[in-house]
């Protein structure tokens, strides 16, 4: 994911131009991952997946003539992964009795029954964003750094038992840990400002 839009409103302004070849490229390695991830989560072989984005793509580019930013109403991203969703249930209903047994059907269906579908959306797109955003965080620290903040902070572990394991001073797994959650803070806020 090399470019991140300046600002989404100015991206998603060009994007009914077919023939805009950048904007269709900046969008792509913005959200293709993000759509790439989702339906992988969601228990999708690789090419299944990578059908989704496809699918995705091209129903962006069908509807996004008629998408009107609001911020009262939905968020692009949560109109984005409504898309995604449907195609989803789509790719999943047509192989239905071949994903059965790997338990996507059953889990798109658990959490289709879960409450409100923006909030979920914007749960999924949160999820998203965390994980994009912790790649890159956790390549630009040290793998130890990384292991205190991971542990203690998603793990659940406690700072004394990372930190014997790790062998450091308790202080040092406070600090890793805050210069983690700093970055991530950092990545999430500059591609958020990118992209509302």
């Amino acid at each position: 994911m090399n470019a991140i839009p300046d600002t989404r409103a100015s991206l998603i302004v060009r994007l009914p131009n077919a023939d805009d070849a950048p904007a269709w490229t900046e969008f792509a390695e913005t959200y293709e991952p993000f759509v790439y991830q989702f339906a992988r989560r969601r228990g999708l072989q690789d090419s299944d997946a990578r059908e989704v984005v496809q699918e995705v793509f091209l129903g962006v580019a069908k509807a996004v003539k008629k998408f009107e930013p609001d911020q009262k109403r939905a968020k692009f991203r949560t109109w984005l992964f409504r898309i995604a969703r449907n195609q989803l249930i789509t790719q999943i209903s047509k192989r239905r009795d071949q994903v059965v047994d790997s338990g996507a059907w059953k889990h798109l269906e658990g959490e289709l029954a879960q409450g409100d579908a923006d909030s979920m959306h914007e749960s999924e797109y949160r999820r998203e964003v965390f994980h994009w955003a912790s790649q890159r965080v956790q390549r630009s620290v040290k793998p130890e750094t990384w292991a205190a903040f991971w542990q203690t902070s998603v793990a659940g572990r406690s700072v004394d038992d990372v930190a014997e394991q790790l062998e450091v001073q308790k202080g040092m797994v406070y600090v890793a840990r805050s210069r983690v959650i700093q970055k991530l803070r950092l990545e999430i806020r500059q591609f958020e400002s990118g992209n509302e």
